[in-house]
């Protein structure tokens, strides 16, 4: 079985005052745009060019990559961008979910905090592990299981895992969370992914830390397209 260890609790309540969708025009191109109230967010789709979504705005900012002005333009070119509306999984792979919040950031930062202790580490550094999850409400564990017997390549499994990441990442931020992918030092040892109950040959895609920022985010430099894409 490929198993995601995977856990997302956010508030998904729907309410029908907060959502609506808006069907329009844009550049002569029939565009739907989903709108989020509550959390100042919204999508814009261009469903004649792939059913891409090209815009995705929170607070008024985009959050996607897209170079183009017009759409007509996107529609001559449409690469290096926007987001393909996909389901479901690739060949359906299957995946197991859990989560790290309330209490269980606590255990986990005990086992951290135990690992360490046992391999004599200053008492310091092992309190500061300790309390590794509660910098954040709720974090996320992806957990990447793959299997050889199976038809999906174990290479795509494993991708299948990263692109688990990315979508937890798109969705927080849609929501109006803040959320940070990373794996560090437990992510890779031995006893920490024992004690947490994962199985021989299983890997962490990463952890994933989502809840709000108390500072304004800045955004980091970006390289430009032209110089890390070849064409064929």
């Amino acid at each position: 079985m490929h198993r995601f260890l995977i856990g997302l609790i956010l508030p998904l309540m729907l309410n029908g005052a907060n959502y609506s969708a808006e069907h329009r025009m844009v550049d002569g191109k029939p565009v739907i745009t989903l709108h989020d109230a509550e959390h100042h967010a919204e999508v814009s789709i261009a469903t004649s060019i792939g059913n891409n979504a090209y815009e995705f705005k929170v607070n008024g900012k985009n959050a996607l990559y897209f170079p183009f002005t017009k759409l007509s333009d996107f529609e001559a070119k449409p690469t290096l961008c926007a987001i393909p509306l996909l389901a479901p999984w690739a060949n359906r792979l299957e995946k197991m979910g859990y989560t790290f919040e309330g209490k269980a950031r606590t255990r986990f930062g005990d086992i951290l905090a135990e690992v360490l202790e046992a391999e004599g580490e200053r008492a310091k550094h092992v309190e500061d592990e300790r309390e590794r999850f509660l910098r954040a409400p709720l974090v996320i564990g992806v957990i990447s299981s793959a299997r050889e017997q199976i038809k999906v390549p174990v290479w795509e499994q494993e991708l299948s895992a990263g692109a688990a990441c990315q979508n937890i990442l798109i969705a927080s931020h849609a929501l109006g969370f803040v959320a940070n992918w990373l794996t560090e030092w437990y992510a890779y040892h031995p006893v920490v992914k024992e004690k947490i109950g994962m199985k021989p040959g299983e890997r962490v895609a990463g952890f994933i830390y989502i809840g709000t920022s108390s500072v304004d985010l800045e955004e980091r430099a970006r390289p430009e397209m032209e110089k890390i894409v070849s064409y064929f």
